[in-house]
């Protein structure tokens, strides 16, 4: 007899095809990201916003999140629905981005700044493969009589991601060559494209991935199928891949340790931020700056941030496994030391094949697995809030930091006014390390205690 989506095997074959759909949507949209993250920053610049304003409009990106993304992601866990959240925080990317491809005036590029960061679909994407993932393997469980695996979930979520990855290096190096290219050809044509056209025809190209993804993700992603496989499985596979050794996780169902485990954590992502925005948010306008006008050059250094993700995701997901979720984390904060020591370190050089391969040391391979992982087991049911919480901590932080900012540029942008910023950044870090590991220690030999 032949499987039906209603039987096990069928929803599970439907299940496998909609993760793998998935996947592509998820590289496809990280092409896009890529575009008005990276390349939107220096389009915003040259359209006159300066280095400080640029500060300013990440200040608005975090009071936007902060209220509304929060509001409606906390919305979507009250009513265990994710498809029709997700579906309108595409839409608004979407829109948001065709405000920029057509800015001419800085008006609308706060309009852009507003309309993308309503609703970050990150949290909810978190939300959805983690939950996904986890009844594919339950459901492989059920089928196929494999073992339930504890860390399904991440495991999932990790495959899935690095198709981003992929999507953000491959596009950066293209999409850095081509608008320059563009830009040249059309300065001397039409005054509204003139020497930025290139930047419009590629926010085009982001605009109508976005468009695709939302429409891909409509069709392919069925909530109710989910939900209906979810309520029919037995409880004890559920329990089994709902189960977790990590000490982290562990500490969390005990009262008041999970408690100090939770605000330690918060303090570790809000200190964090506070370094990493002083030292991300100028980083493409830097990288311009530095190579002489080179976009390509700022595309390249993205690439290197990007590509080793893939494979380092799963040395993250090893890492989460054998050690734990904070030692991963605490790995994470160095790794991100490293790279803004060495930038300061290669900046009075003045070569700027130096300071591209130092984007490598990326310590987003191991932050956000670490950080995902925790918050996808302690908040099962309110997983879209539970990441939303750690944004909106990363946002806190992105605010004082941004708000240095503003102030430390002094509206200039020489290569001086960006050592400084990233040297000022490494004051953050570094504090940020000490408390996170002596914290993790400290919680470490009390658990210690309380198993003797």
């Amino acid at each position: 007899m032949q499987a039906t989506s209603e039987t096990p095997a069928g929803a599970l074959k439907a299940m496998r095809r909609t993760y793998h759909v998935l996947q592509a949507c998820c590289f496809a949209s990280w092409c896009a990201n890529v575009i008005f993250m990276i390349f939107g920053v220096v389009f915003m610049n040259e359209l006159g916003v300066s280095l400080s304003g640029i500060f300013l409009l990440n200040l608005l990106v975090i009071i936007v999140t902060f209220f509304s993304s929060t509001i409606l992601n906390k919305r979507s866990d009250l009513l265990n629905k994710r498809k029709a959240f997700m579906v309108l925080a595409f839409f608004l990317r979407s829109l948001g981005i065709l405000v920029l491809a057509l800015s001419s005036e800085v008006y609308m590029v706060i309009i852009y700044t507003v309309i993308i960061n309503i609703l970050n679909p990150i949290s909810l994407d978190v939300a959805i493969i983690h939950e996904l993932g986890e009844v594919i393997d339950q459901l492989t469980h059920e089928v196929e009589g494999t073992p339930v695996n504890p860390s399904a979930a991440t495991r999932y979520y990790l495959k899935y991601r690095l198709f981003g990855s992929l999507g953000w290096a491959i596009t950066a190096p293209v999409a850095g060559l081509l608008i320059g290219t563009i830009n040249g050809a059309l300065s001397s044509g039409n005054a509204f494209l003139g020497s930025v056209g290139g930047y419009r025809v590629f926010m085009l190209i982001a605009f109508t991935l976005y468009a695709a993804v939302t429409a891909v993700f409509s069709t392919i992603y069925d909530e109710r199928m989910i939900a209906r496989v979810k309520a029919a499985l037995p409880p004890s596979i559920k329990d089994g891949t709902t189960s977790s050794g990590d000490p982290a996780v562990i500490d969390q169902a005990n009262g008041r340790a999970g408690s100090r485990l939770l605000a330690l954590l918060l303090a570790a992502i809000f200190l964090f931020q506070i370094g990493a925005s002083l030292f991300q948010t100028p980083y493409a306008l830097f990288m311009k700056t530095f190579s002489r006008g080179n976009l390509f050059y700022v595309g390249i250094s993205y690439f290197c941030s990007a590509i080793l993700e893939a494979p380092l995701f799963s040395v993250a997901y090893w890492m989460i496994k054998k050690r734990g979720y904070a030692f991963t984390l605490s790995f994470a904060f160095l790794v991100e030391i490293a790279r803004v020591s060495l930038t300061v370190v290669a900046i009075p050089i003045g070569i700027p094949e130096i300071v591209l391969p130092l984007q490598m040391l990326n310590s987003f391979a191991f932050r956000w697995p670490a950080l995902t992982h925790g918050v996808s087991v302690v908040s099962q049911k309110r997983r879209a809030t539970g990441v939303n919480l750690n944004l909106v901590m990363e946002k806190a932080g992105g605010f004082c930091g941004s708000l240095m900012g503003t102030f430390a540029s002094g509206g200039g942008d020489e290569i001086g006014t960006y050592n400084f910023l990233f040297a000022f950044s490494l004051v953050f870090l570094i504090t940020d390390q000490i408390v996170f590991t002596s914290g993790s220690a400290v919680r470490g030999r009390s658990r210690a205690g309380r198993r003797h």
